[in-house]
């Protein structure tokens, strides 16, 4: 996941929604891969407990990688929401499965992301033909389902629409879990 199809690096990975798919899952599976991870949500409270929760995560799944990441993680969550989404090379929508809350949530955000960024959702349920309809660049929408629990299932569900541009596809097809080094942290 460390590049796109087109060879532009995603570094910065904002994910919202702070549940336990997004916030304590797949923002902790971002940073444990050593991107920059930055979380937002309505409330504070989903974002205090998803940081705990990946702490645990991050350090349980590479001894190596904890510190760095547990640090990056922490000073990230501080950053504001808008700057976040502007910055950020992929953005990671994991709310609830509601239709009109995405299509809110995407039209706040769409005029915010940074040129060539890509918006990944992580419906189950919800066709992208209905979500990328108030989008005014639907071709950047692609659909990553990440299965639960994300630290242990290797499996990303890829799913495009007809407008996706290609290379965004195939960024998602090429998300790999890094395997675990057994170790333990104290």
């Amino acid at each position: 996941m460390k590049k796109l199809a087109g060879g532009n690096k995603i570094s910065h990975v904002h994910v919202i929604g702070a549940g336990a798919m997004g916030g304590g899952d797949i923002a902790a599976w971002c940073a444990n891969q050593g991107m920059r991870v930055t979380l937002s949500d309505m409330k504070p409270e989903p974002i205090a407990g998803a940081m705990k929760r990946a702490s645990g995560s991050v350090r349980q799944e590479s001894c190596a990688s904890a510190p760095i990441s547990a640090t990056r993680w922490t000073a990230d969550s501080r950053i504001s929401t808008a700057r976040a989404y502007r910055n950020a090379d992929l953005v990671i929508e994991a709310v609830p499965e509601k239709l009109e809350l995405k299509q809110k949530i995407y039209a706040g955000l769409e005029p915010k992301m940074k040129p060539g960024a890509i918006l990944a959702t992580n419906t189950s349920s919800i066709p992208l033909q209905d979500l990328r309809t108030t989008l005014k660049s639907p071709e950047r929408l692609v659909g990553w389902h990440f299965f639960n629990p994300v630290s242990r299932l290797q499996l990303v569900e890829v799913v495009s629409h007809d407008g996706t541009r290609p290379a965004d596809a195939k960024a998602g097809a090429r998300l790999r879990r890094r395997p675990s080094t057994g170790c333990r942290c104290r």
